[in-house]
This record gives structure tokens, sequence and C-alpha cells, in this order.
């Protein structure tokens, strides 16, 4: 291995195959990461993006695992530790959004585990994750840990009380670990999206969206590529001083 390959950083997204991660998986990618592109279930979209990033002389591989499963995570962890014996940048972005088919507004929730699988998901795939990194990132005394939440653990949102406890919470955990960890040169923050334009805003209903815009003071939903820079910042080494912080990213919805 060449002193340029040792020195190439490593970096896993979850979720990497769809959304604002695959706007990270590309700009990492285009900083010189080796990317591995996480997935559960969409393997060709996963393959998709990949196979941009490699045709255009740059490094990513997929990776299939499910957040919420901590073997699954595991194995995941091992394998990439295997082939680059290291991950310098963890970017915790795997996340799903509880729906009205799934319960919405908080009474409506007729199964508790309905409730539940959200957090599990949000929350747990961030503890999986960082539980299986944490201990090769510490043997190599350096690592960079984004985790994605959300304004909706900032200020709430209606109709997804799940969805909001989680991303709190992941801001909490994430102050808690980066006191734990900074010692150890590992840097650990978080990225809290607003209105952003993915596939997960755009199967809103149509109402939900213009009724939204009122509140967005830049008056227009985000771009994936404006969070993708943020998380760029944050995974490089030009701002080591921000440590267990919330970057927001909303066009104004929380001033």
């Amino acid at each position: 291995m060449s002193e340029q390959e040792r020195k190439r950083k490593v970096a896993l997204v979850t979720g990497g195959s769809r959304g604002i991660g695959k706007a990270v998986v590309r700009k990492l990618a285009g900083d010189g990461c080796t990317v591995y592109v996480n997935y559960r279930s969409r393997e060709d979209e996963a393959r998709k993006i990949c196979d941009e990033i490699t045709g255009a002389g740059q490094r990513a591989q997929i990776i299939s695992a499910d957040v919420s499963d901590s073997k699954q995570v595991k194995a995941m962890v091992d394998q990439i530790i295997a082939q680059e014996q290291k991950i310098d940048v963890l970017i915790n972005n795997a996340g799903i959004y509880s729906t009205a088919s799934k319960g919405g507004a908080f009474l409506n929730f007729t199964k508790e585990e309905d409730w539940w699988e959200v957090v599990k998901v949000n929350l747990g795939g961030v503890m999986n994750c960082c539980k299986a990194v944490l201990p090769h990132m510490i043997q190599k005394k350096y690592g960079k840990i984004i985790n994605m939440s959300s304004v909706s653990g900032i200020r709430g949102t209606a109709g997804n009380t799940s969805y909001s406890a989680s991303k709190a919470a992941i801001i909490g955990f994430s102050k808690a670990l980066a006191r734990e960890v900074v010692r150890l040169n590992i840097t650990v923050n978080c990225v809290a999206p607003g209105f952003i334009e993915t596939d997960m805003t755009t199967q809103l209903p149509e109402n939900v969206i213009k009724g939204m815009m009122p509140n967005i003071p830049i008056q227009r939903m985000g771009r994936i590529e404006e969070v993708a820079e943020l998380v760029s910042m944050l995974a490089g080494d030009r701002v080591d001083y921000l440590v267990g912080q919330v970057m927001v990213v909303d066009g104004g919805i929380t001033i």
C-alpha cells in the first residue's frame, strides 16, 4: 500500500443510497475519501451511485446492513476493517420518518411497536454504528463522527412525535459521547437539516409542503448538496475545535 493510500480517509455513510446520504457520498468521494455506501434494501440505488463515483475515478463500495440490528452493523464494520484497516469518518444518516400509515399523530398510533420502530432505526442505528466503529477509531487515535439529527429534534414537529423524539435524543447522545471521546482525538457533532428536498419530503402532501413555506424565512426548500457541504467540513480537519455542536441547516426556521 502506497503512502497516498494510507493517508486516504475511509468513510462509512449509512443510508447512503438516496437523498442527503447520496449527496454526502458524492461530496466525500470528491474530497478524496474511499466511501462505503451503506444500504438496507435499495441495492440498485446504492450500486448506481457507486458506479457514478467509480466512473469518475473516485472510490466507493456498497455495503449492506440494517443499522437497527447490532449484529448486522458489527459484521458491516468488520468487513470494512478487514479491507481498509480503519474507518476515519462515520456519517450516521440512515433514518425513517413516521407517516400517517404508521400512525402519524401521537394518539393515532394504535400499535406501540410502530412508534418505537422509528426510534429503533433512527436512534438505535446511531448507537449501534458508533459502538461498532469507535474501538477502531480509538485504536488509531483519530475519528470524525457526524450524526444526522433534524430541526424536528430541536423544535418538534406535530404529527411526528417518534421522529422528533429520536432526533432530539441523537443530539443528547452526541453531546455526551463527544465529551467522552474528544480527548482521544475523536470529534462528534450533529447536523440538523430543516425542510430539505429529498425523497422523504417530496412524499408529503402538497398542502403540507405549501403550508411549511411561510415558516421558512428563505422561502424555499433546502438542497441536499447544501447539507453535504457542511458534512464535508465537519469530516475534514479544518474545524477540529467544533466539538459536540449541532449545526443547523434550515433556511432560518429555528431563528
